[in-house]
């Protein structure tokens, strides 16, 4: 088997500021972390790059809620069913790895809230200040438009935004095995304790031993429609995963009306990338 991996950015409605030397490097980072190691070892640290720069929704780059607070969730999965996540973090970059060692080192799925970022400190990931100039400015201007609405009139006015935006990867080694990783900041605007669809194992995240898939858009949308498992489901079903990603994102179009996009892998290495989005930047690496 021929080593493969795909990172992506993001997808946006609007046009999306992201260097593409960064995501270069992640990609090329996560194929040589899976030379010396595992599809899951390219994954981890191909987002780990992008979790690293400002300019993606994650880690450092993480939306804030609207508190004014980042709190950063991310999904890892692997062909042999294993999988990881975390939601609800607090002050910690890596989300990605936090979400990897709850999938390794606990006999749980999911870790939320300050237990989930005591299991952090626990692990050894250090806290630090995720707040972006980006984020920070995005954050102003959505706090300024509801700071005198009442909270009813505050979801209503919400509900006329839509920026989504993730980054994530998927990857297959050269003994077939694969895996799948997606870590974010959410969306704007979001109101505080809002959880999106990528710790959501088959909705921004999924991975069995017959494709792996990480999703980017609307998470709302994204969950009605478990997007990530669709995809699968549609490749089991005999669909190439260019036609089964296209399918979904159709799908999930016809039904909410929202953007989103997928990136998947199957078990030969064949790749599917769709989108709805004005734009989704993606890397493939063979």
């Amino acid at each position: 088997m021929n080593p493969r991996i795909i990172v992506h950015g993001g997808a946006g409605r609007h046009e999306i500021d992201q260097p593409q030397d960064i995501l270069e490097t992640a990609a090329d980072s996560g194929y040589a972390a899976m030379e010396e190691g595992t599809a899951v070892d390219a994954v981890e640290t191909a987002v780990n790059v992008l979790e690293d720069h400002p300019a993606f929704n994650a880690g450092n780059g993480a939306k804030y809620q609207l508190d004014g607070n980042p709190r950063p969730e991310a999904a890892i999965m692997t062909g042999n069913g294993d999988a990881g996540a975390v939601t609800d973090l607090d002050g910690i970059c890596h989300a990605i790895s936090v979400a990897r060692a709850i999938m390794e080192q606990t006999h749980h799925v999911m870790l939320s809230g300050p237990f989930a970022t005591r299991f952090a400190d626990h692990c050894g990931f250090d806290r630090q200040d995720l707040s972006s100039e980006k984020a920070a400015t995005e954050w102003e201007k959505m706090h300024a438009m509801v700071e005198d609405l009442s909270f009813d009139e505050t979801i209503e006015t919400l509900k006329e935004y839509d920026t989504g935006g993730t980054v994530g990867c998927v990857a297959i080694d050269a003994d077939g095995s694969l895996a799948a990783g997606t870590s974010t900041g959410g969306r704007s605007p979001q109101l505080a304790g809002r959880m999106g669809d990528t710790p959501m194992i088959g909705c921004g995240t999924y991975c069995n031993e017959h494709a792996a898939v990480s999703a980017t858009g609307i998470g709302e949308a994204i969950i009605t429609m478990t997007l990530a498992r669709r995809c699968v489901e549609y490749r089991e079903d005999g669909m190439q995963p260019a036609v089964a990603t296209e399918n979904a994102i159709k799908a999930l179009e016809e039904k909410t009306d929202r953007h989103a996009g997928v990136i998947m892998l199957d078990d030969n290495g064949e790749t599917g990338i769709s989108h709805n989005a004005d734009e989704m930047n993606t890397v493939v690496r063979e």
